[in-house]
């Protein structure tokens, strides 16, 4: 058993360029498909990566809550007197509120701008029981 090879044969005195665009696109159509399925790979491994990324960020966001949400919790209560505040000194919550600050604004790259530009919830402006308090 004899294995000819594959001869591409052209029409020799045709001047019918049909048969060389048959040629052209019989080599350009797997090209293409191996370009576009490299294109496709690398758009599905960004958007992969992406949303990894934006996972570990709010992991990463809801970590820090964690640690600050009791202590924010205490202040909001002190100001506006419900709960225990009435065992808790002003020194501590100076003190909270500074703790607060300081694991916020260390974190402050985890966290949008917006976050750190919006007019805060309690301040003397806008809170009777805190008027005059040097804390806020």
């Amino acid at each position: 058993m004899t294995v000819e090879p594959i001869v591409i044969k052209l029409a020799e005195n045709s001047k019918d360029w049909s048969d060389y665009l048959t040629l052209v696109a019989n080599l350009l159509v797997p090209i293409i498909t191996a370009f576009l399925g490299y294109w496709i790979l690398r758009i599905t491994k960004k958007i992969e990566h992406s949303q990894w990324r934006n996972q570990k960020l709010i992991e990463k966001r809801i970590a820090v809550y964690d640690d600050v949400a009791p202590k924010i919790n205490d202040i909001y209560c002190y100001c506006m007197r419900v709960g225990k505040w009435k065992n808790v000194s002003p020194k501590e919550v100076i003190t909270w509120k500074r703790d607060v600050d300081k694991k916020i604004h260390t974190y402050r790259p985890y966290f949008s701008q917006l976050f750190f530009t919006r007019e805060p919830l309690i301040n003397s402006q806008n809170l009777g029981c805190c008027a005059g308090a040097q804390f806020f």
